[in-house]
């Protein structure tokens, strides 16, 4: 994977993935790049997604990886929900900082 080559804040991580996963897209990762950066999770998809939501909020770069498809659902709550919110929130930080900075500018 490129990314965790050139950036020091992504992190990959999921169930068994420091193994290589249940489809062996991450082997080796874990030897090259470090248990820091590359890491099991618990069995919890809902859990996954949710850390990758507060690792990206944080400014990281999260790979999360769920290994089948159907187990996405009970995690999509995170995404369609708490991401969303999240990113409503910030969107109105930055025009109250934006309002702030024009304010201090006509003083």
């Amino acid at each position: 994977m490129a990314s965790l080559l050139i950036s020091i804040s992504t992190y990959v991580f999921g169930e068994d993935v420091k193994f290589g996963g249940v489809f062996r897209c991450t082997v080796g990762l874990n030897e090259k790049y470090g248990t820091d950066r590359v890491f099991n999770t618990p069995l919890s998809e809902q859990g996954i997604i949710g850390f990758s939501v507060g690792m990206a909020a944080a400014g990281a770069v999260p790979i999360p990886e769920i290994q089948f498809a159907d187990y996405i659902f009970p995690a999509f709550d995170q995404v369609s929900k708490d991401l969303y919110l999240f990113s409503l929130l910030m969107r109105r930080l930055s025009i109250d900082t934006e309002l702030l900075v024009s304010l201090m500018q006509e003083a």
